[in-house]
């Protein structure tokens, strides 16, 4: 399971930006849509009233775990980027000074 997970993460993190965009807030709007589906369900007569009150509440909290899966997710594409630039001057350096020194 966990290598499933693993690829999963890889996977992610390997996309474009615009496409990793797309498939969170796409996956978000599906999560939304389907608490909105069984809320709609479940709010008839006494329970509508209760749904009511607590879905203001709910609303700020589900707001603040996207943020932050969203925040997370692009800190860990920044930083691989900032690794991979690093490891790709490093090695033009490399390759600079073999050249350089064979001549």
């Amino acid at each position: 399971m966990s290598d499933w997970l693993h690829g999963l993460s890889n996977w992610l993190h390997s996309l474009p930006v615009l496409w990793m965009a797309i498939l969170v807030f796409g996956f978000t709007y599906l999560v939304t849509v389907g608490i909105y589906a069984v809320t709609t369900v479940f709010a008839v007569d006494e329970r509508a009233r209760s749904f009511k009150g607590i879905s203001p509440g709910l609303l700020s909290l589900l707001g603040i775990i996207f943020a932050l899966f969203v925040v997370f997710t692009a800190s860990q594409v920044w930083t691989d980027n900032e690794k991979a630039i690093a490891e790709i001057d490093r090695e033009a350096s490399a390759l600079r000074s073999a050249t350089t020194s064979r001549h």
